[in-house]
């Protein structure tokens, strides 16, 4: 008894916190204080990452970044949702118990959309994580397709020009990639050693960035008329900075509220991560060798994506089945891959 009252009380202490951030953090006052605390270059970079504002990127950057192949990195997307769900659900669990950890993730999302706007993406991947840990809560399976096929329709009632937007079908088709891997991984990439003795975990990096190519480029081929191939190799190279720089915005937001000169500090911190972003981002445009012109009709565009989805259903969606009678179910999230 003792201990589900020491639960209760973390469990509302943790909501008055939820509801503190959602009542005092401002936007605008967050942007400025960041623009001021860092240097114009990684001051954009970080805003983007974590708080989804590409006014302070230069065009000189964005372009920088596109022709690199890592824009999609540098906007607030699902995987930031994915993060911060991870950190509070996984990290509250021993606390408060799962159920209450996954009501306090999905309430700290929810005060972070609103921080950042709910914008097209947020939108989407707000969608699937609500589907996703419904049913971890009502300890079901997760079926991917199911969900994307909920999330279309919710969009399709909410706002039928979405479809029209470039944007909309990038951001789509590599959420569907990041969100699928999980099942790939299993399936084609064991934590185990090949005969080389090089270990498959790490070889799944690469494969996951290759799928997600895979799934965007034929968009890019047809809107832009190329494509970087070297975008698999820098993603990889990538990922473990962007993930500190937003776990690092993410623990400044509160401090930020009492404490500004901490926060400040802190910010210091990600200094480095965003630099090492824009050096490795700057030389590999430099190069001028992964950018492939390359032209796509919409016969093809629609034919590859058409094997794509024959390929998805066929070695994921089989393996979502509703779980036997006496088996636990077990749910992994759909997008903490990336």
């Amino acid at each position: 008894m003792k201990h589900n009252w020491q639960k209760n009380l973390g469990f509302g202490v943790m909501v008055l916190v939820v509801f503190l951030l959602y009542k005092f953090l401002d936007k605008d006052s967050l942007i400025v204080f960041i623009k001021q605390a860092l240097p114009a270059d990684v001051g954009g970079l970080f805003l983007g990452i974590v708080m989804g504002d590409k006014s302070a990127l230069t065009k000189n950057w964005y372009e920088i970044f596109r022709q690199a192949g890592v824009l999609h990195v540098v906007v607030a997307s699902g995987i930031n949702l994915s993060i911060l769900a991870k950190i509070v659900i996984d990290g509250m669990a021993g606390i408060v118990g799962r159920k209450r950890a996954i009501v306090l993730g999905m309430m700290l999302v929810g005060v972070y959309i609103k921080l950042i706007g709910f914008e097209a993406p947020m939108a989407r991947a707000f969608i699937i994580f609500i589907i996703f840990y419904w049913a971890q809560f009502l300890g079901r399976r997760f079926n991917l397709v199911t969900a994307i096929i909920m999330m279309l329709f919710v969009l399709l009632i909410v706002d039928l020009d979405i479809f029209k937007e470039v944007s909309f079908w990038l951001s789509l088709v590599a959420f569907v990639a990041v969100a699928s891997f999980s099942e790939i991984k299993n399936k084609f990439f064991k934590k185990k050693k090949g005969r080389t003795g090089l270990d498959l975990s790490v070889l799944a990096v690469f494969g996951l960035n290759i799928w997600i190519s895979l799934w965007i480029w034929p968009i890019t081929a047809k809107v832009f008329g190329e494509i970087n191939w070297l975008s698999i190799f820098i993603n990889p190279l990538l990922l473990f900075g962007v993930e500190a720089i937003f776990c690092l915005g993410i623990l400044i937001m509160p401090i930020y509220i009492v404490w500004p000169w901490v926060a400040k500090s802190l910010l210091m911190l990600a200094i480095s991560f965003l630099e090492y972003f824009l050096v490795v981002t700057r030389f590999v445009d430099g190069l001028n060798i992964g950018v492939f012109e390359i032209g796509v009709n919409w016969i093809i565009m629609i034919g590859w994506y058409l094997i794509l989805f024959w390929f998805l259903v066929k070695n994921v969606g089989a393996n979502h089945d509703s779980p036997k009678k006496g088996e636990r179910a077990i749910c992994e999230s759909p997008v903490q891959d990336k």
